[in-house]
């Protein structure tokens, strides 16, 4: 090849190389991803992806009414109740630690589910519980705080308490722009992503307590995003007494427009109370073992917001 020729070919092969390269890393990327959710079915459960691993499986125990649903964190599970289903046990109040659809299994089978399935889920869990037991309490974590108030919109509890409940993700500058969008246009070439660490907690005792997925399915975001449009356009409609936790520092449910929501509720018993100390996932930190007091303190009738 003459020398001219060669420097045009160059010139060709170097922008093509260059675009190349990040659908590349894109495609490794994923292959490692899909490989470490594959190796994580195989060694948990054999050859049955969907099926539910024991220590994620729901709990419940009967009790004294009011009866109490907890309702878990998007790719958490009952798990994340364990210190606070401790004391409930204690004080003899019977609840149900719900397991949603497409949790306790694995991501790709999150990644199948809506908003709609995760709602239908809650509200047959609420009814259930209230044939059952006549008058119920709802408590959520993130994402189950969000379902927690589309239940106190939509039915009739008499109380709920809110850890860290998702409003949106927590704005950080690096984002250029909604997390929740990029979610959108990004999930049909990155589907899964792995997790830094198990769960946003700060405490690392309650750090290394703590299980769920190991990745995540970008996916689901927006059916999150759904499920947080729903309740903030139907916050008026909540009757309940209302407990919010929520800590300045929270990395993953925006701490601004949580108190934004909570000032939107109506009626006067209501409280947010602030957890300096925590990260997200509150009853696994620092001031877990606070808030826990204060929730059974709450459900006992012993404290009002």
């Amino acid at each position: 090849m003459n020398p001219i020729r060669k420097k045009k070919a160059l010139l060709v092969l170097i922008p093509i190389a260059f675009l190349s390269l990040p659908v590349i890393l894109l495609l490794g990327c994923n292959a490692l991803v899909y490989r470490g959710i594959r190796k994580e079915e195989q060694s948990l459960q054999g050859n049955d992806r969907y099926r539910v691993q024991a220590r994620f499986s729901e709990q419940k125990s009967s009790g004294s009414s009011p009866a109490v649903l907890l309702i878990h964190a998007f790719a958490g599970s009952p798990l994340d109740f364990e210190p606070l289903i401790r004391e409930l046990e204690n004080e003899g109040i019977a609840y149900h630690a719900v397991l949603l659809p497409g949790h306790g299994t694995s991501p790709r089978d999150l990644r199948e589910k809506t908003s709609g399935d995760l709602l239908s889920a809650a509200e047959e869990a609420y009814d259930a519980l209230e044939k059952q037991y006549g008058t119920v309490c709802v408590m959520g974590v993130s994402m189950g705080g969000a379902i927690s108030l589309h239940l106190a919109e939509k039915k009739t509890p008499e109380k709920i308490v809110l850890y860290g409940p998702y409003v949106d993700i927590t704005k950080k500058w690096y984002y250029f722009g909604s997390g929740e969008k990029w979610a959108k246009r990004l999930h049909k070439i990155l589907p899964y992503v792995r997790k830094l660490k198990p769960g946003n907690i700060n405490d690392p005792r309650g750090l290394e307590k703590y299980e769920s997925y190991d990745y995540l399915p970008v996916k689901t975001v927006g059916e999150l995003a759904k499920i947080s449009r729903g309740v903030r356009k139907n916050i008026d409609n909540v009757r309940a007494d209302v407990l919010w936790f929520h800590s300045p520092g929270d990395i993953a449910s925006d701490y601004g427009s949580a108190r934004e929501l909570f000032s939107e509720i109506p009626g006067k018993k209501k409280r947010f109370v602030e957890c300096p100390r925590s990260n997200h996932l509150i009853l696994y930190d620092y001031d877990g073992p606070e808030a826990i007091e204060e929730t059974i303190s709450f459900i006992k009738g012993k404290e009002r917001p």
